[in-house]
């Protein structure tokens, strides 16, 4: 069995805003292979399990996966910050003093 991460996930209406938060985590020393941009919506042939999947390994429960992909069907941008409890309140921080961002902590024991 994978172990799942933690996380924290900034919700955008705009893609340039999601690109634009995403620049601010590195510019905070944000390791970059801990950051993954989820862009809306999926096309209408993508099958949305393995976004949902990618999701829960990211440290999201099931039943907020499901919101998240709602969301993304509704055209928002999702900013996911992975890492240990420090790097995930460290980027909540960041993305927190985003004007524009609605986001929430996934920790996982």
């Amino acid at each position: 069995m994978t172990q799942k991460a933690s996380s924290c996930i900034g919700v955008f209406d705009t893609e340039a805003d999601a690109i634009k938060a995403r620049q601010t985590l590195l510019d905070a020393g944000i390791d970059g292979s801990r950051i993954t941009l989820f862009n809306g919506p999926p096309q209408p042939s993508e099958d949305s399990r393995p976004l949902a999947e990618a999701l829960e390994q990211l440290g999201v429960h099931e039943g907020s996966a499901h919101c998240y992909l709602c969301l993304l069907h509704n055209g928002a941008n999702l900013v996911v910050v992975s890492g240990s409890y420090e790097e995930i309140e460290r980027a909540f921080g960041v993305l927190d003093a985003h004007p524009d961002a609605d986001v929430a902590l996934h920790f996982n024991a």
